[in-house]
């Protein structure tokens, strides 16, 4: 059973209690990808690091909890957007 069919059926307090603890892991990991060419390197310094501990909390609860969710490459948004009408379609 993948993580997500269980962490999306929790309470949310549960899941936010869950969160903060996977928080210590994962900073443990940005710290190392700092000296070592661990995978996701460049995510984990230029995306996570910065991030504050409850604003990592946040990402990971988010990660924890649809129990759906697709991922888009930009072209894949843009045209998603643009084929429901919208126009001057700016992404960032």
């Amino acid at each position: 059973m993948p993580v997500r069919e269980l962490t999306s059926r929790i309470p949310d307090s549960m899941l936010r209690w869950l969160a903060n603890v996977f928080v210590l892991p994962l900073s443990l990991y940005i710290w190392a990808s700092k000296l070592l060419p661990l995978p996701m390197r460049q995510y984990m310094r230029r995306v996570l690091e910065p991030l504050s501990w409850r604003h990592r909390s946040l990402v990971i609860f988010d990660k924890l909890n649809p129990t759906h969710a697709d991922y888009y490459t930009q072209d894949e948004a843009r045209k998603l957007l643009e084929d429901a009408g919208f126009v001057d379609v700016d992404l960032y």
